[in-house]
């Protein structure tokens, strides 16, 4: 009922169009097991078109609830990605040397998905600053592992698998009563909007790694307050103006 005539196909493979390629004709047209002609499935909606994606950080006294309840191993890769932006892929692939305490900087040029690693999310490699209130954790971690060994392991010494991580906040967020939007990546979030405060554009979007600059575009969050704030600042570096009895 959904394949109407008349629309146009779309590009994109999805599920629908596999079940139909495998009931359907073949490449060269010769008619299926059960279609001896594939309908036309509706286009997919482009970007433009779909509703804008609300990002909904999680505040800090949620953030520091979390990090006071969580274990050490799981306490560890939050603050990596808390204060480094780390997406959960780059936390799962971290190794002791793309970490270089000395110069306070971490090389993030890997990620790892369902146990392959491969370049980071959007090809982006980038060397970025470590928060100084993560080096007393980095260095305490550090001295106990060879430099291929990875930063943030679970329990049993093992680096996170996929979805381990997030279950871990899922639990922790149930326990304690949070509804602070995604998992792992809300801690990345977190970073981004206070980042975001005290930086411009241009850097916040380095410090994401973000290939395309307008993706750093849904983390900004203008307030009323921060526009009052803004215009104040700039009142005071304005010459003072005219007085009507000037």
């Amino acid at each position: 009922k959904a394949c109407r005539s008349g629309l146009p196909g779309s590009s994109r493979p999805s599920p629908n169009a596999y079940v139909l390629r495998a009931v359907g004709p073949d490449a060269n047209g010769n008619p299926g097991p059960m279609l001896a002609v594939l309908p036309l499935l509706p286009a997919m909606p482009t970007a433009s078109l779909r509703p804008a994606k609300k990002m909904r950080a999680p505040t800090q006294e949620a953030v520091d609830q979390i990090l006071d309840a969580a274990s050490p191993e799981v306490r560890l890769a939050l603050e990596v990605a808390m204060m480094l932006g780390t997406r959960a892929g780059e936390i799962r692939a971290l190794l002791k040397s793309q970490v270089d305490l000395e110069a306070g900087t971490v090389i993030i040029d890997k990620s790892t998905s369902y146990g392959v690693t491969s370049a980071p999310k959007g090809g982006v490699e980038q060397t970025i600053p470590i928060d100084p209130r993560l080096i007393p954790l980095l260095k305490e971690r550090l001295d106990q592992i060879g430099p291929n060994d990875h930063v943030c392991v679970d329990a049993s010494g093992k680096p996170w698998t996929q979805w381990a991580l997030g279950h871990q906040v899922k639990k922790l967020k149930k326990k304690l009563g949070l509804t602070f939007d995604q998992r792992v990546h809300a801690f990345r979030h977190f970073f981004a909007v206070e980042i975001i405060q005290v930086a411009d554009l241009k850097t916040t979007s380095m410090m994401l790694r973000h290939a395309n600059i307008a993706t750093t575009d849904k983390y900004l969050n203008t307030t009323m307050d921060r526009m009052k704030a803004a215009t104040e600042a700039l009142a005071t570096k304005r010459r003072r103006l005219p007085t009507a009895a000037e």
